[in-house]
């Protein structure tokens, strides 16, 4: 059997025994056990990653864009410049700003190579400032995509559809 939504939905409706139960109110089940599998689980097919490139004196990795719209939450930070290919450690906003006040102040902190990172309004930022453009890789948790149309796959892989099929039945019942 295929694994895409109407497989799922067909699953679902044999396993309740009734197969004109609305394929709309099953597939949001599905999705429903797809995110509760997101939200109690980290496991490495929930993670992903995402290239910048960090402008000279900026700290925001983004540099002012918005984060993935998939992002949960990040896992780590890594440069990933030719020669200086080194993980950057995660630091509390607030250890941060205790150990160093006004962290933004690169006439206090001169830019140099990133040592910390940080979490600051929705955004993800460095310090110091890098004192030149930087290759970064953020590697984080990822939110899963919800299924609408009938060819979609789900992101969690088959070898879990059993947990999707189930967890729908469970939720009709």
């Amino acid at each position: 059997m295929a694994y895409q939504l109407s497989d799922l939905i067909t699953r679902v409706q044999q396993r309740i025994r009734d197969t004109g139960y609305s394929q709309i109110e099953i597939t949001n089940y599905i999705n429903d056990t797809q995110n509760d599998i997101y939200n109690e689980y980290r496991l490495p097919f929930m993670q992903t990653y995402v290239d910048y490139v960090v402008t000279k004196n900026v700290p925001d990795i983004t540099n002012g864009s918005l984060l993935p719209s998939d992002f949960v939450q990040a896992v780590d930070l890594q440069i990933t410049t030719q020669a200086f290919e080194t993980y950057v450690e995660y630091m509390s906003f607030e250890e941060l700003n205790s150990k160093f006040p006004a962290p933004d102040n690169t006439a206090t902190y001169p830019p140099s190579i990133p040592q910390y990172w940080y979490i600051y309004d929705e955004t993800i930022k460095l310090f110091p400032a890098p004192n030149q453009a930087f290759n970064v890789r953020l590697r984080y948790w990822k939110k899963p995509t919800d299924l609408a149309n009938s060819t979609d796959v789900p992101t969690i892989p088959s070898e879990f559809k059993e947990i999707l099929v189930v967890g729908a039945s469970y939720r009709v019942l």
